[in-house]
């Protein structure tokens, strides 16, 4: 499925057992987080992904795909300005 793979290579891949550590209890099948990466720079990589995730949030996967292949998400900021104002104001 092209949304998961999108997913993965823009968060988790990013994300697992790079920036955040986790342990998988196939048992229960949870991840269980338990430590992040501790540099200078983690909190900012880990910022990054996180304003990467909140467009998997506010959009479900066929607006995602849409806009993803329009190209839309290239520029980052400007995204998520439009995100900010036209789906998280009903929030504020």
């Amino acid at each position: 499925m092209e949304y998961m793979k999108i997913f993965d290579e823009r968060i988790k891949n990013k994300v697992l057992n790079h920036l955040i550590f986790v342990e998988y209890n196939l048992s229960t099948e949870i991840y269980n987080c338990y430590y992040h990466h501790n540099s200078e720079k983690a909190s900012f990589k880990i910022g990054e992904i996180l304003r990467e995730h909140l467009l998997f949030c506010v959009y479900s996967e066929s607006e995602y795909m849409e806009l993803y292949n329009k190209g839309k998400f290239n520029d980052l900021d400007k995204i998520l300005h439009h995100v900010k104002k036209n789906r998280l104001m009903c929030f504020v």
